[in-house]
């Protein structure tokens, strides 16, 4: 029987890694203001966690597209 041993602690990178999430999201129609300030509040609660690198909200391109969302 072969026995597999666990990577020694400088095997494992001690930095961690980073993530990148992009959301795309459709705000509905008259309400696009109400759903930038929640997504500005979210961010708002994200720079309280350690950790955290930054995030930002790009508006449609043209009236009732898609925002995106990176964080």
């Amino acid at each position: 029987m072969t026995e597999t041993k666990a990577p020694s602690s400088s095997a494992v990178s001690a930095a961690p890694a980073s993530v990148t999430r992009i959301a795309r999201r459709h705000a509905r129609p008259g309400r696009e203001a109400e759903y930038e300030a929640l997504i500005r509040e979210m961010f708002g609660k994200m720079r309280a966690s350690r950790g955290f690198m930054g995030a930002e909200l790009i508006p449609p391109e043209r009236q009732g597209g898609d925002y995106q969302v990176v964080v």
